[in-house]
């Protein structure tokens, strides 16, 4: 491919989004720059604007994607936050749902940590009051193995909840099929309780 038409795909590319810097210094040290998205770029369809956060080397340490109202009714969320390691590797990921999601399935935001070589380390599952209302917990904490399989939860519970059964935390351990091995009850964050199934 010549430079000449390189250099005028490239223009094309970037005529297709338009980018200004919002903030010459943000809480990174370096400039915040939104990206809003015209009819001739492939994201149109799904994102209104990418706010993107960089450091004083002018790295991306963060970037934050506003979604469509059609692209949120199909999918659920209408935000979603990356945050990068100072390798460029995606480290953490949330999304924020809407609210005919959240009424659905009970869930509000979710965050997703990942390490180095890109596997999901843990899931944190944010609820609704209602949801909370139900099950005593506004907040889990799902940790992996590798990517899949699940070694540990977590349950954060409601005030109520541990006003009455006397925990505001579980954490529950789980062996390789996936079977709890112990139950930790914790009480501002002072473990009071230990059950192990009885089978084991």
């Amino acid at each position: 491919m010549g430079l000449a038409v390189l250099l005028l795909l490239l223009c094309g590319i970037a005529l297709a989004e338009d980018r200004k810097v919002i903030s010459e210094k943000n809480e990174y040290g370096g400039k915040t720059m939104e990206i809003t998205y015209s009819k001739d770029d492939r994201d149109f369809e799904n994102k209104v604007r990418t706010i993107i956060y960089l450091d004083g080397n002018g790295k991306t340490l963060k970037s934050e994607g506003h979604s469509t109202d059609k692209f949120a009714m199909e999918n659920g969320d209408n935000k979603v936050i990356t945050y990068y390691d100072a390798n460029g590797k995606q480290s953490r990921l949330e999304n924020y749902y809407i609210d005919m999601f959240s009424n659905e399935y009970g869930v509000t935001r979710s965050v997703a940590h990942f390490d180095t070589d890109g596997n999901q380390t843990k899931m944190e599952n944010f609820y609704t009051d209602k949801l909370s209302g139900e099950t005593g917990y506004n907040r889990q904490v799902t940790y992996f193995a590798g990517s899949s399989r699940r070694t540990k939860y977590e349950n954060y519970y409601t005030d109520k909840f541990a006003k009455a059964e006397g925990y505001n935390r579980l954490v529950v351990y789980l062996d390789d099929n996936g079977k709890t091995t112990k139950r930790e009850f914790y009480k501002n964050d002072v473990l009071i309780d230990t059950k192990i199934p009885k089978s084991r």
